[in-house]
């Protein structure tokens, strides 16, 4: 129903004088001949204008085209990963700082390189035995007058290997003085308790290969976080927050810090800001009222968000459009500022609902005849008329 609610002078003797003076070079629609439905060509740039928007926003949020990433100030120290299915919207990961005070390794024993046709061994069965995680693991192999030193090492990797009890084989192939050698590699799982020991049973096949020495001990990490108490992990890989993996590559201090891409970011602030001049541009406001309300949607956002947005590198100018300051965009893409204005409670949220509005033509298409201001009378029933009423005093 139509209620009288306050005559227009009333309004204006209360200090509501509609838009301040510092927009008064903004395209003003009152008093618009605007028809009650945009033409076709009208709507279908409306609804453009919204796809580019909502994509912009895609990138700008955390919406998946630019999830937040991790960055190590020195990946010769530690590298981070962040799985954004893991992350806790709650729990947002925090810049951390990882001093590395060693890195966790595991024991390898290197054979010794020997001629791939020769055979360091005679015929027969060899036994030896492999100790790993507190289990002894026995080994037959059965050498033929036929094998070589090559295929010995590939029997030996094939029985380690398939009997999977945390020792890896492997060989490896090189070319010295012209001649081709073979070397078989044992390797543990890092971490202090994770040793193992190599020993012959019968005949001398492990020591001929020279797999019975360590070349290299096992050990834990040893770290800090933030200055904290030193921890130790039989891995190199640690959490250091929800869906946060760090892996430490070496000895030292590294800064972690977290955000989007910045390259991502800069370049979707533009697409956004070229996407909304554009749609203040080829607008005509006049066409219908819902062109009119699309167009005043989009000056009232600048004018609401001015502030916030000049402090990212987002100029609002005299005439509503927008303009960048790159140096001040790129800035504040790289230390979060950028990505902290389109979260769900400001910006964001305004140019999100003007994006989807636009996008659903109808709501820009077909707009209720607005408030006759020569009556006084104001129908608050009208959503048409409450949104005029925002643009008027907002």
């Amino acid at each position: 129903m139509t209620i009288r609610s306050m005559a227009i002078g009333e309004m204006q003797m209360m200090g509501f004088h509609g838009r301040p003076s510092a927009w008064t070079n903004i395209p003003s629609t009152s008093g618009s001949n605007a028809g009650n439905q945009n033409t076709a060509a009208t709507n279908q740039n409306i609804r453009n204008a919204g796809n580019t928007i909502a994509g912009a926003l895609e990138v700008l949020t955390d919406r998946g085209q630019n999830p937040l990433q991790g960055r190590s100030s020195d990946s010769d120290v530690a590298t981070v990963e962040v799985n954004a299915n893991r992350l806790i919207a709650s729990q947002p990961p925090q810049d951390t700082t990882i001093n590395v005070l060693q890195t966790a390794q595991a024991q390898a024993n290197h054979g010794d390189r020997l001629v791939s046709t020769d055979r360091a061994v005679d015929s027969g069965v060899f036994r030896f035995e492999v100790e790993a995680n507190g289990r002894t693991h026995a080994f037959a192999i059965n050498v033929l007058d036929s094998d070589n030193n090559t295929s010995v090492q590939q029997m030996m990797a094939r029985a380690i290997n398939n009997a999977n009890i945390g020792v890896t084989a492997s060989t490896q192939q090189s070319m010295v003085e012209g001649e081709r050698t073979t070397t078989l590699n044992l390797t543990g799982q890092t971490g202090a308790g994770n040793g193992f020991s190599v020993t012959d049973t019968t005949g001398g096949l492990a020591a001929a290969m020279g797999v019975t020495t360590a070349n290299q001990q096992a050990r834990d990490a040893r770290f800090t976080i933030n200055g904290g108490e030193e921890r130790t992990s039989t891995s190199n890989e640690i959490n250091i927050a929800a869906g946060v993996i760090a892996t430490l590559t070496g000895e030292g201090e590294a800064n972690i810090t977290f955000g989007r891409y910045a390259g991502n970011m800069v370049g979707a602030a533009r697409e956004l800001v070229n996407a909304l001049n554009s749609a203040l541009r080829n607008t005509n406001a006049n066409d219908g009222r819902g062109s009119r309300r699309f167009v005043e949607d989009i000056h009232g956002m600048n004018r609401t968000f001015a502030s916030q947005l000049s402090r990212v590198g987002i100029e609002v100018q005299n005439n509503g459009a927008l303009a960048i300051n790159e140096d001040r965009l790129r800035a504040s893409a790289e230390n979060g500022s950028l990505a902290r204005l389109f979260d769900d409670r400001g910006f964001g949220a305004r140019v999100e609902r003007i994006a989807n509005n636009a996008q659903n033509t109808n709501h820009y298409a077909n707009v209720p005849a607005p408030v006759n201001f020569n009556n006084n009378f104001f129908d608050f029933g009208n959503t048409s008329n409450q949104w005029n009423m925002v643009n008027m005093f907002g």
